[in-house]
């Protein structure tokens, strides 16, 4: 079958879905941002980003000490407020979503889709289906991004983030 815009009978695609047991997170994962995002960038290919809203935890619904998702596979790899940059990530969204009036949800979509991404959205509800596909209508200056970028850059000497949390619950899922 041949695509008719690319008139193409092929599409080259790298696809990471799911962390696998012979390839190190490390370089599935710090790979992506710290190498691959930019070279993508510079060649013009697009990239399909997942959870904008980083489980939930760019929404504000889930600051330092409240359950939230606890339970369930969402429980095992939510990405929970358990460092000073995520509490400084979360503050600035929140600041944002408070200076344009929108919630800090639709803020985490936006900047996602800032830097040439297609982000993925998982909403739950009717309700927030509809906040999710208002972020299609938030315009953050360059000012705003360059603050979600600063505070949300990864230093050399960060610790990797990796897929361990979601190799933990598959194996639980399977057991």
């Amino acid at each position: 079958m041949k695509y008719a815009s690319s008139r193409t009978d092929r599409i080259d695609l790298y696809w990471s879905h799911w962390p696998d047991n012979v390839t190190p997170g490390e370089e599935i994962v710090r790979g992506f941002e710290a190498d691959l995002f930019p070279a993508s960038h510079a060649l013009g290919l697009g990239i399909v980003t997942w959870s904008p809203l980083g489980a939930g935890m760019l929404t504000g619904k889930y600051r330092k000490g409240e359950k939230g998702r606890a339970e369930g596979l969402g429980g095992k790899v939510f990405q929970a407020e358990n460092s000073e940059q995520r509490t400084q990530v979360l503050d600035t969204v929140i600041a944002i979503a408070n200076e344009l009036g929108v919630s800090p949800g639709q803020i985490a979509i936006a900047w996602s889709g800032t830097h040439g991404s297609l982000p993925i959205i998982g909403p739950r509800s009717v309700e927030q289906l509809a906040d999710n596909l208002a972020a299609l209508s938030v315009e953050l200056s360059a000012e705003q991004i360059h603050r979600l970028d600063t505070v949300s850059s990864l230093s050399a000497s960060m610790p990797a983030r990796t897929a361990a949390p979601w190799a933990r619950a598959a194996a639980q899922i399977v057991a």
